[in-house]
């Protein structure tokens, strides 16, 4: 019989390597290549959990297998399976045919046909395999020496342009092992092959470590196995090869190969850490922000990362003199990206009916019970946010005499009274979020309102869970405190001591804070009033869950190409239209400062397409959302916005309607006059990701409700109704839960479904008090059970291929497993996806390069093949030349008296582009427009780039604060102030040390670094002064967009004055 495997990366090596007459150019031939049919069903299954095999007939060994590939024909009881295998001689594969045609061929009661198979792409000459390879690990100490810590004799390795990997195959201690290396990692492919020998090598340089797998009937994820973890203290890899005639020239075209014939020393290495990379400068930090230290640990390595800005939190203020001994942990796979359930727990559950947990799994969970040493200090599991979690990331602290992460723990709050492990985790953590500390509001200020509850069917719904209010007095107060000097949000996500949620602005409160007892999740006395968001213009993107809805409930494919196209274009003519420039800066452009800067030239007459540095931004700005077009299908829609959810307190809104007013791309007037804004009185379309089911995207009618309007930027929902509007989508609620609000009619949804029940799952209650243990066991639960981005993913998949899109059976199973999955976090209940839904091959829009892949014939596919040849990988920007300095040299920006500040400005422009230039170093950013706009195509693959962004913008803000600072020092006489003529002077001054070609390329030298030209922008306010010639600062006519249904003016708040003593008892935290 044919015993095969469906994992065709589980062949192992025969011991010798076959002769050379059947192999060429290190592959094996492609004739040997048969197809065998009539395989059942239920033989695939099990073949799935067998090692490779030799193929057998009556107890005779016929030929050893080399790749095969499963196919399953269909999913009914009796269908029939075939395989597409691979032999490594001739004369084994004709042997199985004649065995096949003369019906001697069999598994069990069926006969097994066989037949030649065509060549194709899984065993075309773009494979390659090579036998009896020496394989080392260590580290290149020079161009002529690589320190081996460890090495392995008779390793094979397969490699391919179709694989986007190499895999090596070795056996250590009698236990099969499998290396993966993706060609992501791979910094540097270099062949050694001296002069006088006949072995070549070949040394390959890694940024990370490979994954490694082991064999135990299937290939599982495993930790470091090598002697004193040497492959995690590896970052290059030597192979020696056989011979000459063994090495493919597939090699060649890898992007960093080089060849050389000279001498080449191997030399036994000694253990040792060291570190990866440099760290940037430290700018001065602004309030509200920390150093924190980071470490990134792999199933192999650890990466320390050092000092990172990173905004603070309520227990980092509250220990200000202790942040040292904090730290923050991500757990990430060797390639940078996020570490999935299947590196923990494989699909496959072992023969006892129990999940089999990997080394892994036992290296997280022994890193949060042991704790880690560094520099003297052991640091402690001391707890995580909901968003930590998400990323698999957590906060440690290593105690000293008088205070304890146990300490800090019980200073937090009052948890007793909850027995939910994900709950009593999610409470804790609700102090680590990210926030800053705006002000005390004493608990006699604070009152306690009821909530708006309304029972429907038997089922209790809370129309204002988690929201609250704020007087206009305090709102007003608190924006000016934020640093929001022109305008007051409408809503603030806060935390309260043990409150969280959202208050919104009462005009007509004379008391602080209204906090509701949906609010309250668990008993604290701190006072501080922490702000994590305001309500804000936030643009309207559509995405692939939004798209895949709109589509299934009866919006045509017309109306999305149409706007791709529109968005476009409208990132073409940016390059070479300043109005539209200007217009896509306002609506697009996720920096106001940056945006501001380039608007400002634009208005200066500096053409999109000759200015360079206004043409770099803006070929980074379209390059940027053309990527997000092509990998995500985010599509700029103008009619619409992202907007902060609030409750009616008025009363007045009816169930089907919302109120809806809005700021538009321009928060104010240039010249600080009142400004307008928009109210939208039409059909709207409401949703919030993750939306899976048809019935989370809900079309409701906007209306004026003059009493709100003191509300802008956020979407209200009315209190009254069968049930609240915010559950009906993706079972939302108030505490700052952001929805898509859409007024194009074009993207009104057709037709409505019912909305999904999402009542949550009963959550796993103990009858003991919750310890830190449990909390640690739950963390490492979480990344074993994580199975939301799965199951969109799949949703994604299904919705592509079935007939009725989202509204297919297996779409609407997903989407209530996906409830289940976002639920996790508060009650430990996973979701278990059923193997029936588990995807086996993507849609092409996807880009699974390593997966089987089908053409999607759907319009996310349309939109896909629409721009896919358009949008670049990386932003291609002309180059600021010597060539280019010439030609763009502004005369005009040459003021009276300049040269005498060029010394200076060219000190520290020195300063400024080795900061900056450090920073892009850092984080892998490779084009000074990206790091300067946040536009970023591509970063060093170990930062989370959500997270990161974030910290980035706040490094290029404080160093462009830091140039402000050197260029407002007085240089002379500090007694004398600096007159408005020098002022200007020395910034002529930074423009010449910036723009002029006899400055070209000496700021860079010796460094594979472009000439930077952000630094003089960063005064940028008396460059566009001196361009326009005076101080002129008139009125701007404002530009209108979009279909404004009504125009107000914003009223100004109502003044509060302070109450007297309230007789109202002050409202105390409580669990709910």
């Amino acid at each position: 019989m044919v015993v095969a495997t469906t994992d065709a990366d589980s062949a192992s090596p025969p011991s010798q390597p076959p002769p050379p007459s059947e192999e060429v150019d290190g592959k094996l031939p492609p004739p040997f290549a048969i197809s065998i049919a009539n395989l059942s069903a239920s033989y695939h299954r099990r073949s799935r959990s067998r090692r490779f095999r030799r193929a057998r007939d009556a107890g005779s060994t016929i030929g050893e297998v080399e790749v095969v590939d499963v196919i399953e024909v269909g999913k009914l009881k009796g269908t029939r399976t075939h395989a597409i295998v691979e032999f490594a001689t001739i004369e084994a594969a004709e042997l199985i045919k004649s065995l096949a045609a003369a019906d001697r061929l069999r598994f069990k009661k069926f006969y097994l046909k066989a037949w030649d198979m065509e060549q194709n792409s899984r065993t075309s000459h773009s494979q390659h395999k090579i036998y009896n390879v020496k394989l080392s690990v260590g580290r290149q100490i020079s161009e002529e020496k690589f320190s081996v810590l460890w090495s392995q004799e008779n390793v094979s390795v397969k490699f391919g342009t179709d694989l986007g990997k190499f895999s090596f195959f070795l056996t250590y201690n009698s236990v099969e092992y499998k290396l993966e290396v993706s060609y992501e990692s791979i910094l540097k492919v270099k062949l050694r092959s001296p002069r006088g020998q006949t072995a070549m090598f070949l040394v390959i340089q890694l940024n990370g470590a490979p994954q490694i797998y082991k064999n135990d009937g299937q290939w599982f994820r495993e930790v470091d196995f090598t002697p004193s973890s040497s492959i995690a203290q590896s970052n290059a890899l030597y192979l020696r090869f056989p011979g000459r005639d063994v090495v493919p020239k597939i090699l060649k075209d890898f992007f960093y190969y080089e060849e050389s014939e000279g001498e080449f020393i191997l030399e036994r290495g000694s253990s040792f850490s060291s570190k990866s990379r440099t760290l940037p400068e430290l700018p001065p930090l602004k309030d509200g922000w920390v150093y924190v230290r980071k470490i990134l640990i792999t199933p192999t390595k650890m990466y320390c990362c050092g000092l990172e800005a990173s905004l603070s939190n309520r227990v980092l203020r509250s220990y200000p003199d202790d942040i040292d001994n904090f730290l923050r942990i991500s757990f990430i796979d060797e390639d940078g990206q996020k570490l999935y359930a299947t590196a923990l727990s494989p699909q496959t559950s072992s023969s006892t009916g129990k999940e089999k947990r990997t080394r892994i799994y036992q290296r997280i969970r022994s890193i949060l019970r042991n704790g880690i040493n560094i520099g003297g200090k052991k640091f402690e599991t001391l707890a995580f946010s909901n968003s930590q979690l998400r990323k698999n990331s957590l906060w440690m602290f290593a105690s000293r005499p008088g205070l304890t992460a146990a300490d800090i723990r019980k200073g937090i709050g009052d948890f007793s009274d909850i027995k939910n492990v994900a709950k009593y985790a999610a409470r804790l953590g609700q102090s680590f979020g990210s926030s800053r500390e705006a002000l005390h509001v004493h608990s006699s200020e604070v009152e306690e309102i009821p909530d708006v509850e309304r029972n429907r069917g038997g089922k209790k719904y809370t129309f204002s869970d988690g929201i609250g209010k704020i007087s206009a007095d305090l709102a007003h107060i608190l924006s000016r405190k934020l640093g929001y000097t022109s305008y007051t949000p409408s809503a603030f996500q806060i935390r309260y001591g043990g409150c969280k949620g959202v208050v919104a602005v009462d005009p007509n409160s004379t008391v602080k804070l209204s906090l509701r007892k949906s609010m309250s999740k668990y008993k604290s006395n701190s006072t501080s009033l922490d702000v994590l968001a305001c309500s804000r213009y936030q643009p309207f993107f559509l995405n692939r869950e939004l798209i895949t809805l709109m589509s299934t409930l009866g919006v045509r494919d017309y109306v999305f190409e149409r706007n791709q196209r529109e968005a476009v274009a409208q990132l073409d003519a940016i390059l070479s239209d300043p109005v539209r420039a200007h217009e896509a800066l306002d609506l697009m452009a996720s920096s106001r400062e940056n945006a501001n800067v380039l608007k400002e030239m634009l208005t200066c007459d500096y053409k999109p397409d000759k200015e360079p540095y206004l043409s770099m931004m803006l070929q980074t700005f379209r390059a940027f959302h053309l990527q997000e077009l092509r990998s995500r299908t985010r599509i700029f829609v103008q009619n619409g916005q992202a907007m902060m959810g609030c409750l009616d307190e008025t009363g007045t809104l009816k169930y089907g309607q919302v109120f809806v007013q809005y700021s538009g791309s321009r928060s104010h007037h240039p010249n600080n006059t009142s400004p307008v804004f928009s109210i939208v009185e039409s059909k709207v379309v409401v949703a919030k990701n993750p939306c899976l089911h048809p019935g989370d995207m809900r079309v409701l009618e906007a209306v004026d409700v003059p009493a709100l309007h003191h509300m802008v930027d956020c979407i209200v929902f009315p209190a009254k109704g069968k049930r609240p509007h915010p559950d009906e989508c993706s079972g939302s609620d108030l505490d700052g839960d952001v929805y898509f609000v859409c007024w194009d009619p074009d993207l009104i949804p057709p037709r409505q479904v019912p909305p999904m029940d999402y009542t949550p799952a009963p959550a796993k209650v103990s009858d003991n008090d919750v310890t830190i243990e449990d909390i640690e066991e739950y963390f490492v639960d979480y990344i074993m059970n994580d199975s939301l981005g799965v199951i969109c993913h799949a949703h994604v998949v299904f919705a592509d291929t079935e007939p009725n899109k989202a509204m297919s059976n297996s779409c609407k199973e997903l989407a209530r497993l996906a409830s289940i999955a976002v639920d996790f976090a508060k009650t430990g209940v996973p979701a278990k996806i059923p193997r029936s839904l588990r995807v086996k091959e993507y849609p092409d829009f996807m880009e699974k390069e390593d997966k089987p892949t089908y053409k999607s014939p759907c319009v996310l596919g349309k939109l896909y093949r629409e721009v896919k040849d358009i949008a670049p990988p990386t932003a291609a920007i002309k180059s600021f030349t010597r060539k280019v300095a010439k030609l763009s040299y502004d005369p005009a920006m040459e003021v009276e008296g300049f040269k005498k500040y060029i010394k200076k400005a060219f000190y520290y422009k020195t300063q400024y582009d080795k900061k900056l230039g450090k920073l892009m170093d850092y984080y892998g950013i490779n084009t000074e427009a990206e790091i300067i706009s946040g536009c970023i195509m591509k970063m060093e693959r170990f930062f989370d780039r959500k997270r990161v962004t974030e910290e980035i913008s706040f490094a290029v803000r404080s160093l462009r604060e830091e140039a402000k600072a050197w260029f407002n020092k007085t240089e002379s006489d500090p007694a004398t102030p600096t007159t408005e003529k020098e002022m200007y002077a020395k910034a002529s001054a930074w423009y010449h040390v910036t723009y002029h070609h006899s400055y070209w390329g000496r700021y860079n030298q010796g460094m594979n670094r472009d000439h930077f030209l952000s630094f003089a922008w960063s005064v940028y306010d008396k460059l566009v002064d001196i361009k326009k010639g005076k101080l002129i600062s008139g009125p701007e006519k404002r530009r209108t967009t979009g279909k404004a249904r009504k125009i107000v003016p914003r009223p100004t708040p109502v003044p509060c004055t302070r109450p007297a003593a309230s007789t109202k008892q002050p409202f105390m935290s409580r669990d709910r």
